[in-house]
């Protein structure tokens, strides 16, 4: 395992994302409840979740305009979340996935702290970006859990930000 990544609990850790975790992926993707707040709501297509493992799978550098890099939570050796990280302009947008029977037990913050170290070792000293829609008041939590502070702008989404230096 890349040293990079944490290590919670005895029973917690994080890897960088594996071919084999797409069924997980996939099974996360189709589930409404977990894709209700995830960009347009809906559930995503076969062909998407190809697609976008696709290009996480595709490791380019973090310099790269279309760098990408995700992260799977285990607890107890079981897949719980994803987290993913995306070039998007000057700043790094990121978002976590969390399987319904693993709501309610901190997961989303502990993967994503978990993560800060290696996003930076890939993407380097860019800003952090989480956008959250205004209602979801668990991601809320999440983000401010982790540094990220509400900047304020227009548009449906929040944007929460976070210095990686």
């Amino acid at each position: 395992m890349n040293d990079l990544l944490a290590t919670a609990p005895a029973s917690r850790s994080l890897r960088p994302f594996a071919a084999d975790d797409e069924p997980f992926v996939a099974m996360l993707a189709t589930d409404p409840r977990v894709t209700r707040y995830v960009g347009n709501g809906a559930t995503w297509s076969p062909e998407y979740v190809r697609r976008r493992v696709t290009e996480a799978l595709a490791a380019l550098p973090g310099g790269d305009p279309a760098a990408v890099r995700w992260f799977i939570g285990l607890e107890a050796g079981r897949r719980v979340g994803l987290v993913v990280s995306s070039r998007r302009g000057a700043v790094v947008e990121v978002g976590y996935w969390v399987c319904p029977d693993a709501w309610g037990r901190g997961v989303a913050s502990w993967m994503l702290g978990a993560a800060l170290a290696p996003i930076r070792s890939v993407f380097g000293d860019r800003e952090l970006l989480g956008r959250v829609l205004p209602g979801n008041q668990a991601s809320i939590r999440v983000l401010e859990s982790q540094g990220f502070v509400l900047d304020p702008g227009e548009g449906p989404d929040l944007r929460y930000v976070r210095s990686v230096a």
